[in-house]
């Protein structure tokens, strides 16, 4: 079996140190301090007090005491209640801590008065789980007096009230008394009480934290050793990743002010292209009317060309006709030539095949002693200028003169 802790510590004035420990608004280094939301009160306070300290100026303004409280009179006992590391962490795995903290309740207010515990808080963010209670003992009897007091003869009665004592528990054969007595509800825990009478030197609380400081010195020493490594290291991973966040500040400048003016460039480069593909379609559309235009132009060029291709044969067959007609003429009147030179003088243009129809009207030619009327030979020019079609008049003009030598 383990044993029992029951540690009594006297508290002068508001003992504000002890409270920020208790409360941890200081948190100790030897604090496991993923654990402290654990830690939690086990006494609940009067209406409109949040803490150990108002807990206690509560229980002493509100106790009717009889006697005013001096400047360096004892005003609160801290109770230390804990056990044997093992057994202790044992019964935190076991989940049984809330019932032994119930059980410690129970014995510090059947002890010392409910009335009287003002606060008790269980820690279980450090090595071994304990409870810190604080209790404000008021008594109503009267408090025992000295030798020189009691030699000394008075003529009046002192009246008897309640007033603020801590001497009264603390006395030698109370205090080994509770040790008995908190053993004895201890005992289902496994804890039982230390040895009475043993020559072990009681240390208080402050010196048990010293203690512990002390026994954490070598790890301590040992930190600081892998603080340093730790430091170097940490140190070496700055520099890596100030390098490494240098680079990218720099390739998040260059992207700003390339990323601002690619999108400039991007934005005119896609407005000219806009305006570009709108200038293509308008180049396409003329282009397509003109290639139409084009296209209609060389059709009807085509059309000219084989019409002057038929103009240019039937001037060739019209020359010809002349030629061969001027010199039928001129063998029925050689003096023909003469005559249509001085007509296109005197009309000062060119001889026309009109014009030498009017030449010979109402004139006689003679063929091979015959006479051929002048009518006939106008119709058969009237025929063939006025004709309509000349395949059809050189067709006539064969025809009539097939056979004949001229």
């Amino acid at each position: 079996m383990g044993y029992a802790v029951l540690h009594f510590d006297k508290a002068i004035g508001n003992d504000s140190a002890m409270s920020a420990h208790i409360e941890r608004t200081i948190t100790p280094d030897y604090v496991d301090k993923s654990r402290t939301h654990l830690n939690k009160e086990l006494i609940i306070f009067p209406e409109g007090i949040i803490n150990r300290t108002q807990a206690i100026q509560h229980r002493i303004e509100n106790a009717n005491l009889s006697r005013k409280i001096s400047k360096n009179q004892v005003r609160a006992i801290r109770i230390l209640l804990s056990g044997s590391n093992d057994e202790m962490n044992s019964l935190f795995k076991q989940n049984k801590i809330d019932q032994w903290c119930d059980d410690n309740i129970k014995w510090l207010k059947e002890t010392f008065g409910e009335e009287n515990v003002v606060s008790a808080v269980i820690h279980l963010d450090e090595s071994t789980p304990h409870i810190h209670a604080t209790l404000v003992l008021i008594v109503s009897s009267e408090r025992k007096k000295k030798k020189s007091e009691l030699s000394v003869k008075k003529n009046y009665s002192k009246k008897i009230g309640n007033r603020l004592s801590a001497n009264d528990i603390m006395t030698r054969g109370n205090l080994k008394q509770y040790q008995t007595s908190y053993a004895e509800a201890m005992q289902e825990y496994g804890l039982k009480r230390g040895v009475e009478g043993s020559t072990a030197k009681h240390t208080t609380t402050a010196e048990y934290y010293q203690y512990l400081s002390r026994k954490n010195g070598q790890l301590i020493l040992d930190n600081e050793h892998l603080n340093k490594e730790k430091s170097l290291k940490t140190q070496d991973l700055i520099r890596i990743n100030n390098e490494i966040d240098s680079k990218k500040v720099k390739e998040n400048i260059v992207n700003l002010f390339t990323g601002t003016k690619t999108k400039k460039l991007n934005h005119e480069i896609e407005e000219f292209q806009q305006k570009l593909n709108t200038q293509t379609i308008k180049s396409e559309q003329k282009e397509k009317e003109l290639l139409l235009r084009i296209s209609d132009l060389n059709s009807k060029i085509d059309n000219q060309n084989h019409l002057i291709s038929q103009a240019t044969n039937k001037i060739k067959e019209l020359k010809d006709f002349k030629i061969s007609f001027l010199r039928t003429i001129n063998h029925f009147d050689p003096k023909i030539e003469a005559k249509i030179k001085t007509y296109n003088k005197l009309k000062s243009h060119q001889v026309t095949d009109e014009n030498i129809i009017k030449l010979f009207e109402n004139k006689s030619i003679k063929i091979n002693n015959d006479h051929l009327e002048i009518k006939e030979i106008n119709n058969d020019f009237i025929i063939f200028l006025n004709g309509k079609n000349l395949d059809d008049l050189l067709k006539q003009y064969h025809q009539r003169n097939k056979g004949k030598r001229i």
